[in-house]
């Protein structure tokens, strides 16, 4: 199967992770390239809020909000559902979380 084309090196990192524990078939490899790259963004995101905080000055001596706060908002509930239509989620309630690693938890 050959490798997506479009990804940074992270979320080639990622996707290879990915297709140890996902066949990667014709069928899903869409799918998972997008799980890989919005995973990517999500690690890069939670990094600046690690780094930042949530608010911060700007140049003009103003608290702002951190655009990743926002941007973790909008792609955890994406990553979720695709992770899910990928096989990826919890088999039961008190079962590990199968993207732990990847969000970094």
């Amino acid at each position: 199967m050959q490798k997506p084309k479009g990804l940074n090196k992270q979320g080639r990192d990622t996707f290879d992770e990915l297709s140890k524990i996902i066949e990667v078939t014709d069928r899903n490899i869409h799918s998972l390239t997008i799980l890989a790259d919005l995973l990517s963004r999500y690690r890069e995101a939670q990094s600046d809020l690690n780094k930042n905080g949530l608010t911060f000055v700007s140049s003009q001596g103003v608290p702002r909000a951190n655009p990743a706060a926002n941007f973790i908002l909008k792609v955890v509930p994406q990553i979720r559902a695709l992770s899910e239509r990928l096989g990826l989620d919890r088999a039961g309630p008190n079962d590990p979380d199968p993207l732990a690693d990847f969000m970094g938890a």
